[in-house]
């Protein structure tokens, strides 16, 4: 087998430490003052059978293998291109072809689902492994497992995730950032149920206290009845063995929190009815032993009951954004957004071609 030839130079510091008899302790640690991927191309093409022997260290291997595996997704991609099966770019066809390749499922068939694709054109067909790759088709980076990091680390640099103060900031940067509401109804219902707790000193008082006008909800109150559960009734899925969740149970809840704007302009959560059942007297409410974010006396990390309901809040919220803004929103009304374009529209169309680099792999998600 032919050797490949990397022109690199370990750096100063590092040849001396090898010429003491001192090595760094981790390979990561081998470091190159420079390395030229042409270079590194040009001997890969020309094959060079040099049997000089030359030092490998672990980031020239590193950095050779990306760039060789690069090189032969980049030519894979430009064959596909070449031949027009899942190309990185639209095709421009003519609006009949475009009509044959796109249509709606009939009604017959339609499961009741909204209107949708019958069958995915080829040249929309994307592997799982190519929808979530990590680089997209203009080579901008997606977000995936690898790329987030430290996941505490990047919420609060504190570390301090579990806080009310973050638990609140999810509800103006997080997944429905516009969904939270003025509480209207709610204040009465929680003053109720902070009167049947005995915490009429406390939580009672506060909201008795409080200008309306400050006081927020989250209200997944809806979810029982727009999922058909009763009361009684547990939120859990269909254990599917076949199913992407390998069989195992999820657990659903219909959470509803209540905050405050304090004059500072911090949102702080005072109570959460963890599942809504009819009425807060029916359900599990459980109230925030500190009435204000300045509050210190009460130690956040190890009030394990708050935590759980900030925890049940977020699993609502979740199911939210997934049903609502995600699958309903982004797949079962933008697929028939589409399919009616691609029936319509040429494919030079303006609008066409303002909104066709919005779908690419949307179609492949089914």
């Amino acid at each position: 087998m032919s050797t490949i030839q990397i022109r690199t130079m370990p750096s100063e510091k590092l040849a001396k430490s090898i010429l003491s008899g001192v090595t760094p302790a981790a390979k990561e640690t081998f470091k190159l003052d420079s390395w030229d991927p042409a270079v590194f191309i040009s001997d890969l093409l020309l094959q060079n059978t040099s049997n000089e022997k030359i030092p490998k260290t672990y980031e020239q291997t590193s950095k050779s293998m990306s760039v060789a595996f690069a090189k032969g997704i980049g030519s894979y991609s430009s064959y596909m291109d070449t031949i027009g099966f899942e190309p990185s770019i639209a095709v421009a066809r003519e609006l009949k072809d475009q009509q044959q390749l796109y249509k709606f499922v009939t009604e017959e068939r339609s499961e009741g689902y909204p209107p949708h694709l019958e069958v995915v054109p080829p040249i929309d067909v994307f592997e799982k492994e190519d929808i979530f790759a990590e680089n997209g088709p203009d080579g901008e980076t997606n977000i995936n497992q690898s790329s987030i990091g430290d996941l505490e680390g990047d919420i609060d640099p504190n570390k301090k995730w579990y806080s009310d103060a973050i638990f609140a900031q999810q509800n103006f940067t997080g997944i429905n950032p516009t969904t939270i509401e003025s509480a209207g109804k709610w204040v009465s219902r929680f003053t109720v149920e902070a009167q049947r707790q005995r915490l009429d000193k406390t939580m009672a008082q506060l909201l008795e206290r409080a200008d309306p006008a400050s006081l927020f909800v989250q209200d997944c109150s809806y979810f029982r009845e727009a999922f058909g559960f009763s009361a009684k009734d547990q939120q859990k899925n269909i254990a599917d063995p076949g199913g992407c969740f390998r069989g195992s149970t999820r657990w659903g809840c219909a959470a509803v929190t209540l905050f405050q704007l304090d004059p500072q302009g911090k949102l702080h959560p005072l109570a959460i009815a963890i599942d809504y059942k009819e009425s807060l007297e029916k359900s599990v409410t459980i109230f925030n032993k500190r009435l204000s974010p300045s509050q210190t006396n009460v130690d956040q990390e190890t009030d394990w009951p708050w935590r759980y309901a900030k925890t049940c809040a977020q699993v609502s919220d979740w199911i939210r954004h997934e049903l609502a803004i995600h699958l309903t929103n982004t797949h079962l009304i933008e697929e028939g957004i589409i399919v009616a374009a691609h029936r319509t529209l040429p494919s030079d169309h303006a609008v066409n071609r303002l909104l066709s680099p919005h779908w690419i792999k949307t179609l492949s998600l089914k």
